[in-house]
């Protein structure tokens, strides 16, 4: 069984909150498929939460097909097929859609100011590092690894941050950007189409940083966000349509 932590979760959106947190465990692993979850009173406790969310919480996550209820035995992880995966992805969207919009155009904000330090202070060797990120980035899309395009997307846009040479910057940034990786990941599950646009427009911004074009690297950023923004909102159309047709 996995050793899971269990921790009281702040009080705001408490269903959501739980929702979220136990998914949290089950894709980084701390709970593994057939792991048994506590009962539902000592969920409430450990979670800081009424009983009443709890109850809310673990339907929707049944739903989703994250977890199993059986009926004299207790509620147990499951592995999620790739379609409840993408589900659970766009149901989560739907639920944070104003805060993830909110938090990119901060992030857009930020990031334009920082690419146009970095176009004027990065170093080659950040450029390779640059480069080396997109050409995994590029092999994850082919092999439909999301974790590992997410990771690439975080790195890359991480180290374009740090390449400002300014720390609040690069902090600023990789706070907003701890904030919105379940957002990519999400948009990402559920729509795969995306995933080679992505690789491309990274790519874009790579080249114009090479060139020092801070007008060409602007348009390019720009144009990221604004795809992504389009990405978010065709999710959660998708999520909405599956709602209604489920319902």
């Amino acid at each position: 069984m996995g050793i899971a932590q269990w921790e009281p979760l702040p009080r705001y959106r408490l269903c959501d909150a739980a929702v979220d947190r136990i998914r949290q465990m089950i894709d980084s692993g701390q709970l593994k498929p057939g792991d048994r979850l506590p009962p539902e009173r000592d969920l409430a406790e450990r979670l800081g939460v009424a009983r009443s969310s709890i109850r809310e919480a673990l339907r929707i996550l049944e739903g989703m097909g994250l977890i199993e209820v059986r009926p004299g035995a207790g509620i147990f992880a499951r592995e999620p097929s790739e379609q409840a995966l993408r589900e659970a992805w766009a149901n989560w969207l739907r639920r944070q859609r104003e805060q993830v919009m909110d938090l990119l155009e901060a992030r857009e904000a930020l990031e334009l100011r920082a690419a146009t330090r970095a176009a004027e202070r990065i170093s080659l060797e950040e450029l390779e590092q640059l480069a080396s990120l997109v050409a995994q980035m590029e092999s994850y899309v082919v092999s439909g690894d999301v974790s590992g395009i997410v990771r690439c997307d975080r790195a890359f846009h991480d180290t374009l941050c740090r390449a400002s040479r300014n720390q609040f910057i690069a902090t600023l940034s990789a706070t907003l950007y701890d904030a919105l990786d379940e957002a990519r990941t999400s948009v990402f599950t559920v729509l795969p189409q995306v995933r080679s646009a992505l690789a491309e427009e990274h790519r874009a911004i790579l080249e114009a940083l090479r060139q020092r074009d801070i007008p060409a690297l602007e348009r390019a950023i720009t144009y990221h966000m604004e795809s992504f923004r389009k990405d978010i909102r065709k999710a959660v159309e998708i999520s909405q349509e599956r709602g209604v047709e489920n319902g």
